[in-house]
């Protein structure tokens, strides 16, 4: 089962991919651990009605000239195919340098026009695989704690202390049919710092260290500077203390039993 960052990088790279103009099916690889040579890649093929859909915007971001755009037009009258794929020269790096570019039957004879738009695509590439790297650390921010056990907020009494801490949980949503219900989070996430978190609730006896209930909580969204009342289910809490009173009476119970026997 694909995690929920998976689900949500796999989604941010469909966005991004029709933001620029490039077919949404090209897959993106990435390695996001704040190491040398980690980012974000994207792999597939462009077609020729695709790279002519392309050409446009691309002339546009890379100040091609109205009469280079025409050429490489022209010369798009015969199939031309670019293939991007990802080269392993670099170890486990990946990142837009390691997007290898195959521009497959281009006229022989325009080796200018040919160099033009090899560097017009690495240069655009380059700069769409930084966007998606930022964003996928914004993503990984969002929505994995930064320690083991990210206490969010606790309550305490003279005996009891309610906490809920943020954990990381593999268990995701494989993307759904309608990837667009994915857009308002990612909105959240990505624009208004928002956090998507898998809370831990519980509730801790101070005196012996035990919990004595506790309950999780999925794809919790907070938003930043939300006071807590907003994002706590009240709810919960009425659940963890009826957990609470039955493991505190069977303890009782138990230890009754225990002194009985003696």
């Amino acid at each position: 089962m694909a995690t929920l960052f998976h689900t949500l990088m796999t989604r941010m790279g469909q966005r991004l991919l029709q933001q620029y103009r490039y077919p949404d099916d090209q897959e993106w690889r990435w390695s996001l651990g704040y190491c040398q040579g980690d980012g974000c890649a994207c792999v597939g093929t462009l077609d020729n009605a695709a790279l002519q859909r392309l050409l446009p915007v691309l002339a546009e971001r890379q100040s091609l000239n109205i009469e280079t755009q025409l050429a490489l037009l022209a010369s798009m009258l015969s199939p031309v195919t670019v293939s991007l794929t990802l080269s392993r020269r670099g170890g486990r790096a990946t990142h837009a340098g390691c997007i290898q570019i195959e521009i497959l039957d281009f006229p022989d004879a325009e080796e200018a026009l040919y160099q033009t738009l090899y560097h017009a695509l690495r240069q655009d590439l380059d700069t769409l695989c930084a966007v998606a790297e930022r964003q996928g650390y914004q993503l990984l921010d969002a929505t994995v704690p930064p320690f083991d056990s990210d206490v969010l907020f606790e309550r305490r009494t003279r005996h009891f202390a309610l906490r809920a801490v943020a954990e990381t949980h593999d268990d995701g949503q494989a993307l759904a049919e309608d990837p667009t219900l994915w857009d308002e989070t990612l909105a959240l996430l990505l624009e208004h710092g928002a956090r998507l978190l898998t809370l831990r609730l519980e509730l801790v006896c101070l005196t012996t260290g035990d919990c004595l209930a506790q309950d999780w909580q999925s794809e919790v969204v907070i938003t930043a500077n939300q006071p807590v009342r907003q994002w706590f289910d009240r709810e919960v809490l009425r659940e963890l203390m009826h957990a609470a009173r039955h493991a505190i009476e069977q303890k009782r119970l138990a230890y009754q039993a225990i002194r009985s026997a003696a």
